[in-house]
C-alpha cells in the first residue's frame, strides 16, 4: 500500500471518527473532543447506554414470549400430521407377504393376485414355473373362495367372487395340477379369507380411533394458549414498564443540557 492510499485511509477514518462525534455531541472541536466538555459527553454516552439497555431487555423479554408461541405452533403442527400419518398408513392396503401359489394364483398376506397367464412349462419336469407379469388383485376380506363342478375329470375350476359381484374364473388342469393340490389351495385361501376379516375388522377400529385422536390433537391447543396468554401478559407488563420512559426521560434532559451549553441539540 502506497503513502497516498495510507493517507487517503487515515482522512476517511478521521472523517467518520469526526462525523460521529458531531452527530452525538454536536459542536466546535472542543466540544467535541476537547477535555473541558468530556464529563458532559461522559454523561450523555452514560445515558443513551441506560436506554439502550432498557430497550433491550423489554425486546428480549418479547422475543421470548413469542418464541414460546411459535414452538408450540410448530410443535401442534408436527403433532397433527404425525396423526394424519398414522391414519393414512392405517388406511393404505398392501398385500402383505407371499405365502403359497398354485398356477396363475398367487396368495399373499391380505390379497390375492390372479396372473393373466401360467408360468412357462418346464417340459422336462412337466410343472410350470411361478406366474407372473400382469395381474388383479383382489382383496382377500371382500372375497369368498369355491371349488366349481365341472363334467370334465380332467379339471377343476376355482372361482373367486368379490363383494362387488365381480367373479374371477381360473381353470386348473390336472395333468399340471392334481385336484388335490388344488383343493389344497382353496383351503389355504378360506383360512386367509378369515384372517384378512378379523385384521380388516381390527384396523377399522384402529382407523376409528386414530380418526377420533387426530381430531381431538387438532382441537387441543392448550399449549398454544398458554404461550399467547403469557405473551399478552408480557406486552402488557412491558407497556408499563418504567424502565424505558424513565431512561428516555434522562437523556432527554441530557440532550436538553448539551443544547443549552453549545447551542446544538444532539441527534439521538
Amino acid at each position: 500500500m502506497g503513502w497516498v492510499q495510507a493517507l487517503s485511509l487515515g482522512v476517511v477514518f478521521l472523517t467518520v471518527i469526526a462525523v460521529r462525534q458531531w452527530v452525538l455531541y454536536p459542536g466546535n472541536w472542543n466540544e467535541m473532543f476537547g477535555e473541558e466538555y468530556a464529563a458532559q459527553r461522559r454523561a450523555l454516552a452514560r445515558r443513551r447506554l441506560e436506554l439502550r439497555r432498557a430497550e433491550r431487555s423489554s425486546s428480549r423479554h418479547r422475543a421470548e414470549a413469542v418464541a414460546k408461541v411459535e414452538r408450540a405452533k410448530r410443535a401442534h403442527r408436527a403433532l397433527i400430521r404425525s396423526h394424519e400419518e398414522l391414519v393414512r398408513s392405517l388406511r393404505e392396503r398392501e398385500p402383505g407377504d407371499h405365502v403359497t401359489a398354485l398356477g396363475r394364483v398367487a396368495l399373499h398376506e391380505h390379497a390375492l393376485c390372479v396372473y393373466e397367464e401360467d408360468g412357462p412349462l418346464d417340459e422336462e419336469t412337466g410343472h410350470r414355473a411361478p406366474a407372473s407379469g400382469q395381474g388383479t388383485y383382489m382383496w382377500l376380506a371382500d372375497l369368498t373362495v369355491e371349488c366349481e363342478a365341472v363334467d370334465s375329470p380332467r379339471e377343476t375350476h376355482l372361482v373367486l367372487r368379490a363383494e362387488t359381484e365381480r367373479r374371477v374364473q381360473v381353470t386348473y388342469h390336472h395333468t399340471e395340477y392334481p385336484e388335490r393340490f388344488v383343493r389344497g389351495l382353496v383351503v389355504d385361501i378360506q383360512h386367509a379369507i378369515t384372517r384378512a376379516q378379523k385384521a380388516r375388522e381390527q384396523r377399522q377400529r384402529e382407523i376409528a380411533d386414530a380418526e377420533l385422536r387426530l381430531e381431538e390433537v387438532r382441537e387441543d391447543r392448550e399449549d398454544i394458549d398458554i404461550a399467547l396468554t403469557e405473551l399478552k401478559q408480557v406486552e402488557a407488563e412491558e407497556a408499563v414498564n418504567p424502565a424505558i420512559p424513565r431512561a428516555r426521560a434522562a437523556r432527554e434532559t441530557q440532550r436538553n443540557e448539551w443544547e443549552t451549553l453549545t447551542g446544538r441539540r444532539p441527534l439521538l
